[in-house]
């Protein structure tokens, strides 16, 4: 890795000697991040969120886009064709949004099971199914090459589309691995151990930064990231009976804090906005939250008294001088 120039390293010394002693703002962090910036080279975690910082407005790359692309062309898929029972006829042009979602199932399914199966390692099938196709970039329609219909391809894009599921981008502490990799092979002095220690703080300034972000996604489509929990309340007493009617005193926990990535998909002529974790935590909401964003709800339901505590974020969250989380428009 090239040495860093001396100009630049005198001011990344003192960026680094703060966030050791604890005396540092979201600010710090952002500055820290744009100054490492050049010098993530392939340490993609650190990129990605050392581009949030650099790029703020609607962003059109990285881990986080290609994550909520992937979910977005899961529930596309499922309301298309799943949901409604419809087969997918690849001998005919299909939407081009699925082969994208060919390539990321494929990309999160188990190698040992697509060797067993069919015989292909999954680089193999990414492979195969960049080469077999063609996709018209003005109609959006994708169409199988000639010759290219083997039983054994096909049947494994049936496998790889037949359980759809998504992956967060990355678990916040991929972060922090990546930024102790960066400032040693950058010969930065720094002290490890205070490093771990406000390592939470670091974690809850870059959830400010991620929370609110917009994604271009490939087809135009606006996605968000948004801070949330794992559940959005904790049933302190009593139990309650879900939309599909089965009766539960859970959750009992909120569980994590995490960065939410909100998709919409169209259902029957009607948008349908879906979300899923994009960046998981283990920070938890009672120990990281400024008080201003829990609600006790209290009533009287079918099953007695019933008590819950909910937790209201906002789009745009930041950090009170305690560095707990708060909604922006809470500060003065």
């Amino acid at each position: 890795m090239a040495e860093i120039p001396l100009k630049e390293l005198v001011k990344i010394q003192p960026l680094v000697r703060r966030i050791e002693s604890g005396a540092f703002d979201a600010n710090g962090v952002d500055a820290l991040l744009i100054k490492l910036r050049p010098y993530a080279k392939r340490k993609i975690v650190f990129r990605e969120v050392a581009d949030f910082v650099a790029h703020s407005d609607a962003r059109s790359k990285g881990l986080a886009r290609d994550s909520m692309t992937g979910f977005s062309d899961a529930m596309r898929f499922f309301v298309d064709y799943i949901g409604p029972r419809h087969a997918l006829d690849i001998s005919k042009p299909f939407p081009s949004y699925i082969h994208r979602l060919f390539l990321s199932q494929t990309a999160l399914a188990v190698e040992s099971e697509l060797r067993q199966r069919f015989r292909l390692s999954r680089e193999s099938l990414l492979r195969k199914i960049e080469s077999n196709f063609k996709i018209d970039k003005i109609s959006r329609l994708c169409t199988l090459r000639p010759g290219k219909d083997g039983d054994e391809f096909l049947a494994a894009l049936q496998y790889v589309t037949g359980f759809i599921h998504s992956k967060p981008a990355f678990e916040i502490a991929q972060f922090h691995v990546q930024l102790h990799e960066i400032l040693s092979d950058m010969r930065i002095q720094f002290d490890t151990k205070r490093f771990e220690d406000n390592a939470d703080r670091v974690s809850l300034a870059l959830l400010c930064l991620l929370s609110g972000t917009e994604f271009i996604l490939p087809d135009g489509d606006i996605a968000t990231c948004v801070l949330s929990t794992e559940h959005h309340l904790r049933i302190l007493a009593g139990q309650r009976r879900t939309p599909i009617g089965e009766v539960t005193s859970e959750p009992a926990h909120f569980g994590t804090l995490q960065v939410f990535g909100h998709v919409q998909v169209t259902k029957q002529g009607r948008p349908l906005r879906v979300a899923y974790p994009v960046v998981t935590t283990r920070l938890t909401p009672h120990d990281h939250c400024d008080a201003s964003l829990f609600e006790i709800f209290s009533e009287i339901n079918e099953f007695g008294e019933f008590r819950a505590e909910f937790i209201n974020f906002a789009t745009h969250m930041a950090l009170t001088p305690e560095f707990k989380l708060v909604r922006a428009t809470a500060l003065p």
